[in-house]
């Protein structure tokens, strides 16, 4: 049982650390524009995930959220407002 517990101990220090670096391509881009992301925050708090259960998109890791936060980013950034993102969310339901 011990020999089984030293060879774990190896294996598991390295699927830590793997995870680890697996989960940092899933932090957030550095902002270009501090204000844009701010707006894009805003709005991703006030709408919410449709793969999730009750999250907001700011809230939520779901692909389909990741996607939509950074569509809301580029409409942002191509001169719509948030009150037009906000209308075509709702549209769109």
């Amino acid at each position: 049982m011990a020999r089984a517990t030293i060879f774990l101990s190896p294996c598991f220090v390295v699927l830590l650390a793997f995870g680890s670096w697996a989960h940092a391509g899933e932090a957030q881009p550095a902002a270009a524009d501090p204000a844009l992301e701010e707006r894009v925050t805003a709005l991703a708090t006030e709408l919410r995930c449709l793969v999730c259960q009750n999250q907001t998109l700011a809230d939520s890791n779901a692909p389909l959220a990741v996607d939509l936060r950074n569509q809301i980013r580029e409409r942002l950034r191509g001169g719509a407002s948030e009150r037009d993102i906000r209308y075509r969310s709702a549209a769109r339901l």
